[in-house]
């Protein structure tokens, strides 16, 4: 049985691991901290 991979994933766009930020809603989303690519579609 294999681990959960639990890593952060890469930038589709420019291939940086993404960080975590809290939306205003208090949900976390990973975002590119080096060109601001979001993990999903924005409001």
């Amino acid at each position: 049985m294999t681990e959960p991979d639990d890593r952060p994933p890469i930038c589709p766009a420019c291939g940086v691991t993404m960080g975590i930020r809290e939306d205003d809603d208090g949900e976390p989303r990973y975002v590119c901290l080096e060109c601001g690519y979001p993990d999903q579609d924005a409001d």
